[in-house]
């Protein structure tokens, strides 16, 4: 015992002698660290870095993460940086810094642990293996081409009945467009769908959406290693890892399944693809045969295991279905808020489709106004506002700026959509700035709801397929209106890593 307290003595005595010099340490880290030529940004105190200002931002009314960080960029420019716990962020606030930023070689990698590792965490040659993988496999199965219209459309039908169900009354979009969204991911992962009812289905989708929308203000929590360690955000993580750990038991029983029926000869769908691939990883040549028994370039994927496996399916269904849903939510709040646009867009596809079928892909050219409205929400409400992060693999010149190694970049995706020399009264719902002389629809080159470089979106052709055909499905069949006794919409809404309404009703009136 007294061998103990004279360690733990000498222990303290070490630590006491120690502790000015390392607090001298980091504050003269931090006074040098000022002269290097590094992006300019708002005042940084020692460990705190430029947190008071944010959260004073923060705590004024009506202010968002990304409004906050974008009064920093009218003061310091397109590319500054600020510190959120002795970790360095640098913003990229306009589409010409954004692109050359996510387009350089040297500044695509993730955030160790942000993001998970699946293909959206990870860096490297695993996630380049990872992710075209997954392309592969995704366009066998037929996503992106007109041969998956039929799932969707299917879905579609499905979602209609759901609405019509209510008769007109007023009733909440989003468990539904949940329900709709995630089974087309199943139906190409799961080789299944479920019915709307299911109470196994009904708690992954809360799950999800809980995850989502725990990930923290902005989104910003999750890029950095800072907050974990403070006392409430230490409690929102364990929180947000029991959720995780839940959704994992969920698609590990699906994975379970799947590998005690797997035929081999017969791929059914995206995991059945994965497990083949990691059986054959022993020989290091997995050539996954993937559906109409076509086959893969044949190739090495040394990360593929189940492993991964696991985060991946979860990044297909977090990524893929919350987008999507939210952009859902956001049409038909727009239409709502603004009726002469939704007869023109109802008139526009009356002409082109008639009223005794349903909208096809094959329309797509002749409805113009209908897809420039999509566009248009997606520019003005922004659904990933703050996009997702990037780091610097190494220490990397960029615009006139050092920017070190490790420290995360993150583009402020609703400043570049309200860039009035972009889009001249970016304020104001405009759908006609998507169509040209002619009328026809057109995507500027600074329009990019999906993102932009090799990180661009994993199911950015799934999302477009998606939205395409469930907007124009609910433009031919409903008209869509305020409850009457509701109080006015409103245009603001919640920030996590995506932008969302605020909760709301809509009723949906069956159309002759």
């Amino acid at each position: 015992m007294g061998v103990l307290m004279n360690l733990l003595w000498f222990l303290s005595s070490v630590a006491r002698a120690v502790s000015p010099f390392v607090l001298l340490f980091l504050v003269l880290r931090w006074f040098f660290r000022r002269s290097e030529n590094l992006p300019p940004g708002p005042r940084e105190l020692p460990f705190i870095g430029s947190l008071p200002a944010i959260v004073w931002g923060l705590m004024r009314r009506g202010l968002q993460p990304h409004h906050v960080l974008g009064r920093f960029a009218e003061r310091y420019g397109p590319v500054f940086r600020v510190n959120l716990l002795n970790k360095t962020v640098v913003m990229l606030d306009d589409f010409k810094s954004t692109k050359a930023a996510f387009q350089h070689p040297q500044l695509n990698d993730r955030p160790p642990g942000a993001l998970g590792k699946g293909v959206s965490g990870t860096s490297g040659e695993q996630w380049i293996e990872m992710r075209r993988f997954c392309l592969n496999v995704l366009r066998s199965f037929g996503v992106g081409k007109s041969s998956f219209e039929e799932k969707i459309g299917a879905e579609g039908e499905e979602l209609l009945k759901e609405m019509s169900a209510f008769q007109g009354k007023p009733f909440n979009p989003r468990p539904p467009f949940g329900s709709a969204v995630s089974n087309v991911i199943c139906s190409v992962v799961f080789g299944k769908r479920y019915d709307y009812e299911d109470q196994d289905f009904k708690r992954l989708l809360a799950l999800l959406n809980k995850v989502i929308l725990s990930s923290g203000t902005g989104g910003i929590v999750v890029f950095t290693k800072g907050f974990p360690r403070l006392p409430f955000f230490k409690s929102k993580l364990k929180r947000m890892r029991a959720d995780h750990a839940d959704i994992y038991a969920f698609i590990r029983r699906i994975i379970d399944s799947h590998r005690s029926e797997l035929d081999p000869h017969n791929p059914s769908d995206f995991i059945d693809v994965y497990l083949m691939a990691v059986q054959r990883n022993a020989s290091r040549n997995a050539t996954p045969t993937v559906a109409n028994g076509a086959t893969a370039k044949p190739e090495k994927y040394s990360h593929l295991n189940e492993t991964n496996l696991l985060y991946t399916v979860n990044d297909l269904f977090s990524a893929g279905s919350e987008t999507t849903v939210t952009t859902m939510e956001w049409c038909l709040l727009y239409m709502a808020i603004h009726p002469e646009i939704q007869q023109r867009v109802q008139a526009e596809i009356d002409a082109v489709v008639g009223r005794n079928r349903l909208p096809r892909l094959a329309d797509k050219p002749g409805l113009n106004l209908t897809r420039a409205v999509i566009w248009e929400v997606q520019r003005m409400a922004s659904i990933v506002p703050l996009g997702l992060p990037h780091v610097a693999a190494s220490d990397t010149q960029f615009q006139g700026f050092l920017i070190p190694k490790d420290t995360i970049l993150v583009s402020n995706l609703w400043r570049i959509n309200r860039d009035p020399k972009l889009w001249p009264e970016p304020e104001k719902f405009k759908p006609e700035r998507f169509l040209n002389d002619e009328g026809k629809a057109f995507k500027p080159e600074e329009f990019i709801p999906f993102g932009v470089g090799r990180r661009i979106c994993l199911g950015e052709h799934l999302a477009k397929m998606e939205l395409f055909i469930f907007f124009s499905y609910f433009m031919h069949q409903f008209t869509f209106q305020k409850p009457a006794d509701a109080p006015p919409y409103t245009l603001e809404g919640k920030s996590s890593i995506t932008f969302s309404p605020l909760p709301f009703e809509i009723c949906a009136v069956k159309r002759d």
